[in-house]
């Protein structure tokens, strides 16, 4: 019954070395160039009212911020995001019951107004 040291000759525990679990995911994500975009990006700067009506149900509350940010920057591309931002609110607005509740959810109103704070106040960071 010899113990066995680890490597560095110090530690405690009889002798084990120490251990790490490592989750991974591996994700591939091909992304084409802009211009292969360009019809779903119109038809999202057009059609976002009712694009958002059906992504809102169905969206996971995690993904929501996700799906904001890539909102929020497709329309700032096009100057449009005050646009977005305000038609989101509304939206919201509609929505609620509970003024005390009013953007504290995880809707898209919520998140993308958060996201636009942090792309447009980072330069001031």
């Amino acid at each position: 019954g010899r113990k066995k040291s680890n490597s560095s000759g110090s530690g405690s525990g009889g002798g084990r070395l120490p251990a790490m679990r490592v989750k991974a995911q591996c994700v591939v994500q091909r992304v084409l160039p802009r211009g292969e975009y360009a019809a779903f990006e119109e038809y999202l700067t057009s059609h976002y009212e009712e694009v958002l009506g059906i992504l809102q149900p169905v969206v996971a509350a995690k993904e929501k911020e996700s799906v904001a940010v890539a909102l929020i920057k497709t329309f700032m591309g096009r100057g449009m995001e005050m646009e977005l931002l305000q038609k989101l609110c509304e939206m919201e607005i509609r929505k609620t019951d509970d003024p005390a509740l009013m953007f504290r959810s995880n809707s898209f109103a919520s998140k993308a107004v958060d996201q636009y704070m942090k792309l447009v106040g980072a330069g001031y960071l």
